[in-house]
């Protein structure tokens, strides 16, 4: 069969394959005909699958297994603008280089019956994910955090992640079938790698078990399968803030958090807000000595101090497109909640 080599490098770059694996069954590319089209089809250790069409010219039927770290290492050295692709004994001859077929039955996830939840934009959904994406728990204790949630609350779809010391939850006014799951963290990150168009994704769930579960996203002609996550996400709902406001410009809080930062000490990065008289001063303190002091304009006359860790309140303002945010405040040990159009980041104080 013959291809164009920038279509299959960009298929390739597609998939967020283990670059280290003990398994050698999780290292496999399954090249098949499907359609008349060439699949690829790649399943990590943690049961994420993606299946990718490509339109070409494939002459005969073809079902082999490849190393896929190998086999894109070949591709990418392949210098002329078309490759051709062939079987020759137990080799995949691919212009002038061969490597070995391996001998491995396809392991699928596809032959499931899927219910869809929703259809949106894959650009806008990636979106969604990337700005929820660093408040998502590096914790391995916390497996419950270790991911993003999607769920239908309040007739919408909702993105959320947390490590517990912060959130970022992000929502779309788009009609959704009830779904309350988690995308573990290895799933999100191929979800972003393989869906970048403006093309519709279709998302669709399999509810095999309470605790089994399966989600597919559908776009063109790049499927991804995954298996959720079999615990319960914690109920954000019950987070508690305060009812002061202050209204002011995110892109001056970023700047200013970011120059305190740079000056903090302490492996927590802590920055002290001192809200007063329509005046926002941030602050880096080193035994009781000022080491950094900025102020900013603020609508609000809400008195209060309180610390914060200055990394995570500038991964919930990075995450923000609005150019106005309000804050919502109850008290110096209170959690702090951050709003923005669809956007709701909440942080907890630092004891100062």
């Amino acid at each position: 069969m013959k291809l164009k080599t920038k279509t299959l490098v960009n298929a390739l770059n597609q998939i967020d394959f283990d670059k280290k694996v003990i398994d050698e069954s999780f290292n496999l590319l399954f090249l098949d005909k499907i359609e008349n089209k060439l699949s690829l089809n790649y399943t990590n250790h943690e049961s994420t699958s993606i299946n990718i069409l490509i339109d070409c010219e494939v002459a005969s039927d073809i079902n082999i297994a490849i190393d896929i770290q190998e086999f894109i290492k070949l591709v990418k050295t392949i210098k002329s603008d078309t490759i051709v692709l062939s079987i020759d004994c137990n080799k995949l001859k691919i212009n002038n280089y061969s490597i070995s077929i391996k001998d491995c039955a396809l392991k699928t996830l596809f032959e499931k019956e899927y219910t869809k939840i929703l259809e949106m934009t894959s650009n806008q959904f990636v979106k969604m994910l990337n700005q929820v994406k660093p408040a998502m728990s590096k914790d391995s204790a916390r497996y419950d955090l270790k991911g993003v949630n999607i769920n239908s609350k309040n007739n919408k779809l909702n993105l959320v992640s947390s490590d517990s010391k912060f959130m970022i939850i992000k929502t779309a006014d788009i009609y959704t079938q009830d779904i309350n799951e988690v995308i573990p963290d290895f799933a999100v990150k191929q979800i972003i790698k393989a869906f970048k168009s403006d093309e519709l994704i279709t998302i669709s769930l399999a509810q095999l078990t309470q605790y089994s579960s399966f989600l597919k996203l559908e776009c063109n002609n790049t499927t991804v399968i995954l298996s959720l996550t079999d615990c319960q996400y914690p109920d954000y709902t019950k987070s508690i803030t305060g009812n002061e406001v202050v209204i002011l410009n995110k892109k001056e809080l970023m700047a200013i958090t970011q120059e305190a930062k740079a000056i903090t000490i302490d492996n927590q990065n802590t920055i002290i807000f001192n809200f007063e008289n329509n005046i926002l001063e941030i602050k880096v303190k080193e035994q009781n000595k000022i080491r950094y002091s900025n102020q900013m304009a603020i609508k609000s006359l809400v008195k209060l101090e309180m610390g914060f860790d200055a990394g995570k309140l500038l991964n919930i303002l990075k995450s923000i497109d609005d150019d106005i945010i309000t804050l919502k405040l109850k008290d110096t040990q209170g959690i702090m909640r951050i709003e923005a159009n669809n956007f709701i980041g909440l942080i907890l104080p630092i004891t100062i």
